[in-house]
């Protein structure tokens, strides 16, 4: 399996180098780009590619998985598709409410849901309205 993670030309390429390495042992092969040749977030970096809804320059996804940080490495994205295949994005609000799905699942199917409550706040200053998707 392999990722490339856009490093916005930021912080987050000096984190992502030896993280990508410690990957390789459950075969995930991660794809370094942007990690700091260019201007940050020139082109490239999560809110880049939220904004303009396509992958960052220097990234091609066509078939692959992506991911981009910002410049400072707060804020995280990750997207498929492309040239021709449709550009999918998920933000940091979307996969915050997708993993609270799985865990409320696992609680359902462990037994636990009668004894553990979980919840999700989502604030009116989260990144792109995720509140408006979870209700």
């Amino acid at each position: 399996s392999r990722v490339v993670v856009d490093c916005a030309n930021g912080v987050g390429a000096v984190a992502m180098g030896p993280l990508a390495e410690r990957l390789s042992c459950v075969d995930l092969e991660v794809v370094l780009a942007n990690e700091g040749s260019g201007p940050l977030n020139d082109g490239c970096g999560a809110d880049f590619v939220k904004l303009k809804q396509c992958q960052p320059g220097g990234v091609d996804t066509t078939h692959l998985r992506g991911v981009s940080l910002d410049g400072d490495a707060d804020r995280i994205v990750y997207y498929f598709g492309g040239a021709g295949r449709g550009f999918r994005l998920l933000d940091g609000d979307r996969l915050a409410l997708l993993f609270a799905h799985f865990l409320a699942d696992l609680l359902k199917r462990s037994g636990l849901a009668a004894d553990l409550r979980l919840g999700l706040v989502q604030t009116a200053y989260a990144n792109g309205g995720a509140p408006a998707r979870a209700g």
